[in-house]
């Protein structure tokens, strides 16, 4: 069975993103480190689209 069966689109590319940003930060707060940077791509997701929306 493939991970393209299963895994939904992008899930493998965020967690590559995450997996690279936490091994070059070496963070001494793993779950902490997470939380910040789930939370700034998040709102530069949010940030993306509203401005994508007012451009239109």
């Amino acid at each position: 069975m493939s991970v393209q069966s299963w895994c939904p689109y992008g899930l493998k590319s965020l967690i590559e993103c995450i997996s690279r940003a936490t091994f070059l930060s070496q963070p001494t707060d793993i779950a902490e480190f997470l939380h910040q940077y789930l939370s700034e791509l998040i709102s530069f997701r949010i940030l993306y689209l509203t401005s994508k929306q007012f451009y239109r």
